[in-house]
């Protein structure tokens, strides 16, 4: 979890420095969830949690939503 948040934060960083040049317009929305790794992962919920969370992130204007 602590390493998929100073990811997404590394790249919210990038995009707020570049938004400052003013020559793109650029908005992010990020969605991550966490999977349990002890046993078997289904993939296809994992992303769908994480797919859920960035549209919940991008319906509340914030930039990132971390489904558990």
């Amino acid at each position: 979890r602590e390493r998929a948040l100073e990811i997404v934060d590394g790249v919210v960083e990038r995009l707020r420095a570049e938004r400052g040049t003013g020559e793109l317009p650029v908005g992010a929305s990020f969605g991550v969830a966490i999977a349990d790794c002890s046993g078997p992962v289904d993939s296809e919920a994992l992303l769908r949690r994480a797919d859920d969370a960035m549209y919940d992130a991008r319906g509340s204007r914030a930039v990132l939503r971390v489904a558990a």
